[in-house]
């Protein structure tokens, strides 16, 4: 699932912006995201160890 989160980032644009907007300050966010993208209807977050985050999903 990494690298295929690792993949679909480096064709898309960061959506971090997107996401901070998205996610309410209750619901768990990582403080130390660098970049976040869609895939499969989540919006996941890696943060600075290079670990992908669920942080969102769209049914």
């Amino acid at each position: 699932m990494q690298r295929i989160l690792d993949r679909v980032a480096g064709l898309a644009a960061n959506r971090k912006d997107e996401v901070f907007d998205l996610v309410q300050q209750d619901e768990s966010m990582p403080t130390d995201v660098c970049t976040c993208t869609w895939w499969d209807g989540c919006y996941y977050c890696k943060d600075e160890d290079g670990l992908w985050h669920s942080v969102r999903c769209v049914t």
